[in-house]
C-alpha cells in the first residue's frame, strides 16, 4: 500500500510541478523581453540558414565551374589530337 501511495503522491507532485512551470513559462512568454528574444533568435536562425544555403550554392557553382573546365580541357585535347592526327 505504501508504494502505491508514494506513486500517487509522486504523480500529483509531478503534475503540480508541471502546471507551475507551464504557468510561469506562459507568463514569461507574454513579456516584451521574451518577444524580443524570440524575434532576435528567429532572425539569427534565418541568417544562419541563409548563409548555409548561400554557401552550398557557392560550393555547387564552384563544382560546376571545375567540371566545365575539365570538360573543356578534354574537348580541347581531343580537338588538338584530331587536328594533329
Amino acid at each position: 500500500m505504501r508504494e502505491s501511495f508514494r506513486a500517487e503522491v509522486r504523480q500529483i507532485a509531478g503534475g503540480v510541478a508541471f502546471e507551475t512551470v507551464m504557468h510561469h513559462a506562459d507568463a514569461f512568454a507574454r513579456t516584451a523581453y521574451a518577444e524580443e528574444t524570440m524575434e532576435a533568435t528567429a532572425r539569427r536562425v534565418v541568417e544562419r540558414v541563409a548563409r548555409a544555403v548561400a554557401g552550398e550554392r557557392v560550393a555547387r557553382a564552384e563544382e560546376i565551374v571545375r567540371t566545365a573546365e575539365e570538360v573543356a580541357e578534354r574537348a580541347a585535347a581531343r580537338t588538338a589530337e584530331q587536328v594533329a592526327g
